[in-house]
């Protein structure tokens, strides 16, 4: 089995893969800390992952804490879900979560890319299990309203949109007869998924223990329930979405508003999470998930559908252009 790549490492691959292309010379340091050099014959560049040194310390922790995120958003005016969060020390008072209205979406304050996400809460029982979930692996959970409409992910590099996609998320049918364990180990068949992510579009599905407490948190279900026939579920997170490149049909007003969040925490390159949709009036109504410092560029490169989009040919354009 093909050793199981972290997302940095997906994302070092490409950009030393582009910087061959340019002839430049790649120096590593710590292969498991995906820590190297690229030089050319007048610069050279010391990486980690992606980043070779505008990422700056106060905006990689702002990011990181969604909570903080949330604060720096309203400050500039900046939409967001409403929320709230609340701590594992702290006796669990549900009803000012219930209030936000439900569909509801819970997740951990401290982690990004998805991990350990619940959407569409519909009830009090479910938001319990829902937040009791996340505090195994954080201890502050925040809670928002679910806000439903194109779900993209806007990347900014030096402050301009450079590349957008759109997720949808990936869901399985049920065919009625089969558990969901069974159904998955058909669906990484397909052909389009292979463990070698840097090869095939689609991830396998890793049929772990965590998957199934996903499950259950998020439906009810064990691996081993077999749900209704046509009943569709969701897969865990981005990772397994569909994704399909955005970037020609982002609407200015929300490139405008991604370029702005990236100056906000001073981000040269900064992954930003929104959801949008477009009224009848033809107004857009937009609201911002995430700021990331540490940009996914995989999906960019190979996107299901659409045009790939040169990431890190844009971002070795950054640090070795003057």
């Amino acid at each position: 089995m093909t050793k199981k790549l972290g997302f940095q490492q997906i994302s070092k691959h490409f950009l030393q893969e582009e910087a061959k292309k340019r002839w430049y010379i790649i120096e590593t340091i710590d292969e498991k800390k995906n820590v190297f050099f690229i030089k050319n014959k007048n610069k050279e560049v010391l990486f980690k992952g992606i980043d070779g040194g505008f990422t700056t310390r106060n905006g990689k922790y702002l990011s990181e804490d969604k909570l903080l995120t949330y604060k720096l958003l309203q400050r500039n005016n900046i939409n967001i879900p409403p929320c709230l969060v609340i701590h594992k020390r702290q006796k669990i008072d549900l009803s000012a979560a219930i209030e936000l209205g439900f569909p509801l979406v819970s997740k951990p304050l401290n982690w990004t890319l998805w991990r350990w996400v619940v959407v569409w809460i519909q009830d009090e029982e479910d938001l319990e299990k829902a937040i009791k979930y996340g505090f195994e692996f954080d201890r502050n959970i925040i809670v928002q309203k679910q806000v439903e409409g194109e779900n993209l992910r806007v990347l900014v590099i030096n402050h301009k949109v450079f590349a957008c996609l759109k997720w949808e998320r990936h869901h399985i049918i049920w065919n009625g007869k089969d558990t969901i364990r069974e159904l998955l180990e058909k669906e990484n068949l397909n052909p389009l998924r292979g463990e070698n992510v840097l090869v095939f579009t689609l991830p396998k599905i890793d049929i772990s223990q965590e998957l199934e407490d996903f499950f259950i948190a998020q439906y009810g279900y064990s691996l081993n329930s077999c749900p209704k026939k046509d009943e569709i579920l969701f897969l865990k997170g981005n990772w397994y979405s569909k994704v399909i490149d955005f970037t020609d049909e982002i609407p200015q007003e929300i490139k405008e508003k991604c370029e702005e969040v990236s100056t906000i925490f001073n981000l040269k390159v900064t992954g930003v999470d929104v959801i949008y949709n477009t009224l009848p009036s033809g107004d857009i109504e937009y609201w911002i998930l995430e700021a990331n410092s540490q940009a996914w560029i995989k999906t960019h490169h190979m996107p299901m559908e659409g045009k790939p989009r040169n990431v890190a040919w844009a971002i070795l354009d950054l640090y070795f252009t003057e």
